[in-house]
Parts: C-alpha cells; sequence; structure tokens
C-alpha cells in the first residue's frame, strides 16, 4: 500500500482481509503473507489500530516505510505482487500509474477520481 496511513487511505479494510486469510495460514509451513505500506503515519482511529494488530496477529507482516525514497518505493514495489490502493477519497492517484508502468497490478478503490486516472480499469 503506498500513501500515508491515516484513515481516509483505507488501510484498515486490507489489514482486516489479510488478518482473515492469515488465519489459516502457518508460518512454520512458509505460508504467510507481507503488507508493505509506503508513506507517513498519521493519526489513526482505534479501528485502523485495531485492524492492524489483528493482520498482526495472524500471521500477516506488516512493514512500514515512512521516509522511502523514489528509489526505495520502486525497489519495494518491484518486490510486491500488487499494489494496493484502496482510499475512500483520493486526488489523482499517481502511485496507481507508477505500479502500473513497473508492471505490477493495482487492487483499487472504485471512486470516480481513480476511475478518471485509469479508465480502462476493470
Amino acid at each position: 500500500m503506498i500513501g500515508s496511513m491515516d484513515d481516509r487511505k483505507n488501510h484498515a479494510l486490507a489489514f482486516w482481509a489479510l488478518g482473515l486469510m492469515g488465519r489459516g495460514m502457518d508460518r512454520n509451513l512458509g505460508i504467510a503473507s507481507t503488507l508493505h505500506v509506503i508513506g507517513a503515519r498519521r493519526p489513526t482511529s482505534d479501528a485502523t489500530r485495531d485492524a492492524l494488530a489483528f493482520a498482526r496477529a495472524n500471521n500477516v507482516t506488516v512493514i512500514e516505510h515512512h521516509d522511502a525514497s523514489d528509489t526505495q518505493v520502486q525497489e519495494i514495489r518491484s518486490t510486491c505482487l500488487a499494489t494496493l490502493y484502496l482510499s475512500w477519497s483520493e486526488g489523482f492517484g499517481l502511485p496507481i500509474l507508477e505500479s502500473l508502468a513497473q508492471g505490477i497490478p493495482v487492487i483499487a478503490s472504485d471512486i470516480p477520481r481513480i476511475e478518471h486516472t485509469c479508465p480502462t480499469a476493470e
């Protein structure tokens, strides 16, 4: 996920979803999820903090990158299977285009601003 960790970016959705999937996974078998969160951590609601704790308690490794340079973001993104962009309120959505330019699939919110950034996305 790329974007500051604040409630409008909807990190809680990713934390809950991966945490639910992680419940059936076993780290000892080499099955686990890693979520890279790139961006500053802002004050968040209890719901976001609870979702983060739930994910971590259920075999999800959450790695936070608070001050990553553009080069570091590219390097991190190149190791990922997809970019999650789940914001409820967004401007242009540049990280979507950057991920697609690197050949990284994007899972994004279905909001008007994102539809303008990627009009052919389904």
